[in-house]
């Protein structure tokens, strides 16, 4: 019994020093980890505060980027472009369109506003041109007293070459070569090639028909 006593006022004992060192410890333990706590806390808020940093500075070197972009294109064109005096056409406008609505306002200071006034503009364009490079070709080969469809094809050929794929993007009233696809090259070829055998075919009817008139002319003389 006494040994039972004994062990009881040890176990007590135990007890009492066990909880006076919990007593002790514990909020010692609880400042530690609530320190812990805090200090992750500012880590991760200045890692977000960095990456907010970054992110923003990202998207502000991209908006600056594409500012200097625009006011390159806008000066001297979109990157495909090989113009030497800028880009003088609008997006979607055709060369005979830009070139007509140059020469609109050149004459009357203003832009031609009326969508129909555009497409006369550029109609006009389309057919003097057509009708002085007919007329170059007519004082060439008129002499040629036999059907000439080859040369015109040729001349046509040179046309499409020298005036649309270069001197015409040179001189900023369309994009550069690289802009357009095989396609419309090819478009644009055809549509030269046509025209070609149609000048040529006309200018010799023509100077048959004048031959004729001339030879009709002397034979009532005589």
């Amino acid at each position: 019994m006494t040994c039972d006593i004994l062990s009881s006022s040890l176990s007590a004992s135990q007890d009492s020093d066990s909880t006076a060192y919990q007593a002790k410890v514990a909020p010692a333990v609880a400042g530690e980890r609530s320190r812990q706590s805090q200090s992750v806390g500012r880590e991760g808020g200045s890692g977000e505060a960095g990456h907010g940093g970054q992110g923003a500075k990202e998207e502000g070197n991209s908006g600056e980027k594409n500012q200097h972009s625009k006011e390159y294109q806008s000066k001297h064109g979109p990157p495909d472009s090989i113009s030497l005096i800028g880009k003088h056409y609008k997006d979607g406008e055709t060369s005979t369109a830009a070139l007509g609505r140059m020469t609109y306002r050149f004459l009357t200071g203003k832009e031609p506003s009326a969508q129909e006034t555009q497409e006369t503009l550029s109609y006009l364009v389309h057919w003097l041109y057509g009708m002085l490079m007919g007329g170059v070709y007519g004082a060439v080969r008129g002499g040629v007293r036999f059907p000439d469809l080859v040369a015109g094809l040729v001349y046509a050929t040179g046309l499409w070459l020298v005036g649309d794929e270069l001197v015409v993007p040179l001189l900023g009233l369309q994009s550069g070569p690289t802009a357009a696809s095989l396609v419309q090259h090819f478009n644009r070829l055809a549509a030269h090639l046509i025209y070609g055998a149609v000048l040529s075919v006309t200018t010799q009817a023509l100077y048959l028909a004048d031959d004729r008139a001339v030879a009709g002319g002397r034979e009532s003389r005589s």
